[in-house]
């Protein structure tokens, strides 16, 4: 009898620890891997909706993985954290004028903006989908990040350029609501 009350005893032991490692390296990996990700406000829309929930990648952040048009989790001093699209990047010069993206003077296509999306608001609104600014010279460690919803959106317009260092994850997979369960990425 007391054999059996002995492996059961160690049995429980080996599980409680089976418990805790997984434990401790689902901490790390939610803590140095991925970053959690709550969507705030209609900034992103409608690429990202209001109340979203997911997660992002930690793991990828560096100056050689950062890219145009990438949507990034940025932690701001005064916003919190933030998810918005990076537009441009260290030593370009960029600009907006009559809604048309410019770097260096070149004219750049954005892709990802959904164009019924932003005819049904210019024409509501009658102003530019995104108003006229620059020419702004980044430097050599800076990035110029903006919301996809130009008209609803507090970024690099109005706090200026960020920092490789703010950038705390990328490559956002939104997990809810679950119906919506999809990956946000660069394109």
């Amino acid at each position: 009898m007391k054999g059996k009350k002995r492996i059961k005893q160690e049995y429980i032991i080996l599980i409680l620890k089976v418990i805790i490692i997984i434990s401790i390296l689902i901490f790390l990996v939610m803590r140095f891997v991925f970053a959690s990700v709550h969507i705030d406000g209609t900034s992103m829309e409608p690429t990202l909706r209001n109340n979203e929930y997911g997660i992002a990648n930690r793991f990828v952040v560096s100056e050689e993985t950062i890219t145009r048009f990438d949507i990034v989790v940025v932690d701001e001093e005064d916003e919190g954290q933030i998810v918005k699209r990076v537009i441009g990047l260290p030593n370009e010069t960029i600009q907006y004028k009559d809604d048309t993206l410019y770097i260096n003077g070149q004219l750049v296509l954005e892709p990802f903006l959904d164009q019924d999306y932003i005819e049904s608001h210019t024409m509501e609104h009658k102003i530019p989908f995104t108003s006229d600014f620059g020419p702004i010279t980044l430097k050599k460690d800076e990035y110029f990040i903006i919301g996809d919803n130009r008209m609803n959106s507090k970024d690099s317009r109005a706090f200026g350029p960020i920092k490789i260092d703010s950038i705390i994850a990328k490559d956002i997979i939104i997990l809810y609501p679950f119906d919506q369960i999809r990956i946000e990425n660069s394109k």
